[in-house]
């Protein structure tokens, strides 16, 4: 569940965990890289600084505010573009389940049909979604990521219907990938994931941007499998898939 009103993101998810399985995956850094960041640092104190590593994106830097462990999180700090921003959780239990609720502000003042804020809303429902995925089955395992993406041309409506939502459609172009996807797990308007049965973990049609000329599309894959050779063996098989959907759309 998700809402944007005035540069103010809210959302929520239910995660079949205890409260201090889903503070530890939120918070922690050594749990936050095995679902999020590639790698994450840091100290969970007010006043001290976390930090988030994406590989070939550089660092997110938090300041820590408040923690009132496992329960609520307040961190600060600015987007890449320079705007400063406030990201606060809460983790409860209640009738069987723990929600976590998320406020991020900073964004400033959004129409929710702009593409960047549809972007947000997209991104952060599929990162949730990797989230509860690594809460619920694969707690205290590394990750492994492959993500591919490619600059192209596309209309969100057109490349989400024909090839992304669509068994026949995704079969075009994943190829072999296809046979190994099992259960839809989360979808918005233009990117679904899905369980990766062969590999103990999930898979991402994404495609994002800020404009129709600064647009993305591609794939992340994500084995909690512990499975060394996965990424060797996932890389080329995902470039190839990526590559053949930028085939079909041209």
């Amino acid at each position: 569940m998700s809402d944007q009103n005035d540069g103010v993101d809210r959302r929520s998810i239910r995660i079949d965990a205890d409260v201090e399985q889903v503070w530890a995956a939120w918070a922690e850094p050594e749990h936050v890289k095995r679902w999020f960041s590639d790698d994450a640092h840091g100290t969970v104190e007010p006043g001290e600084e976390l930090v988030h590593t994406f590989e070939g994106h550089g660092e997110h830097r938090y300041k820590v505010i408040e923690v009132e462990a496992p329960h609520r999180l307040v961190l600060e700090g600015r987007m890449m573009g320079g705007e400063a921003f406030r990201q606060e959780v809460r983790i409860t239990r209640e009738a069987g389940t723990t929600i976590l609720e998320l406020v991020h502000s900073g964004f400033g003042p959004m129409d929710p049909d702009d593409e960047t804020a549809q972007g947000i809303d997209s991104g952060w429902t599929m990162a949730l979604t990797v989230l509860k995925h690594y809460v619920e089955n694969y707690f205290g395992r590394d990750k492994t990521t492959v993500a591919i993406f490619r600059p192209a041309r596309f209309d969100y409506d057109g490349l989400a219907t024909q090839h992304y939502f669509s068994a026949e459609g995704r079969s075009s172009w994943l190829g072999p990938v296809a046979e190994s996807l099992g259960g839809e797990l989360a979808r918005t308007d233009h990117e679904v994931c899905f369980r990766f049965r062969d590999k103990d973990g999930v898979l991402e049609l994404k495609a994002f941007g800020s404009s129709p000329e600064q647009r993305f599309l591609g794939v992340r894959g994500i084995s909690w499998s512990g499975d060394d050779a996965v990424g060797n063996s996932l890389t080329p098989d995902l470039t190839q898939a990526v590559d053949r959907l930028l085939q079909a759309l041209n």
